[in-house]
């Protein structure tokens, strides 16, 4: 089993070691990853939004813990970060519900990438309000 991890990537690695963390001390790592997600370097911001997704998901916190952490890091000024959050998100499915009226302005943003990645967040999140609304997932999302 040990030489099995050690051919895992480093994301994978990293997130694991997060989730152990988050099962033995949640107060104290959620905070600390809260103010990591400010590294200026996108790939460390990344690694640390999916940690915090397995944090979640895998380890079975709850969403109220980490959704407001992820809706904090939607950029809409940089639409890579802002589509891996937006993923992210949509993952949660109803569970991620409080992050539509952050959503919701970005269906009409300039961006063709922001929009797409809000229209399928909000597709997953909140199905049948965005189908009220007439939003219908990107053929490409």
């Amino acid at each position: 089993m040990v030489e099995k991890r050690r051919g895992w990537l480093p994301e994978v690695r990293l997130t694991r070691v997060l989730e152990l963390a988050a099962r033995v001390r949640e107060d104290i790592i959620v905070p600390a990853l809260t103010n990591a997600l400010k590294d200026p370097v996108i790939q460390v911001r990344r690694s640390i939004e999916s940690g915090l997704w397995s944090i979640g998901k895998l380890a079975g916190k709850k969403a109220d813990v980490v959704i407001p952490v992820l809706v904090a890091q939607l950029d809409p000024t940089d639409p890579k970060e802002f589509g891996t959050v937006c993923v992210l998100l949509g993952t949660w499915r109803p569970e991620a519900r409080s992050a539509s009226p952050a959503l919701s302005p970005r269906l009409a943003d300039q961006d063709y990438g922001i929009r797409r990645a809000a229209t399928n967040a909000l597709v997953k999140i909140a199905p049948e309000a965005a189908a009220k609304d007439g939003v219908k997932r990107s053929p490409e999302g």
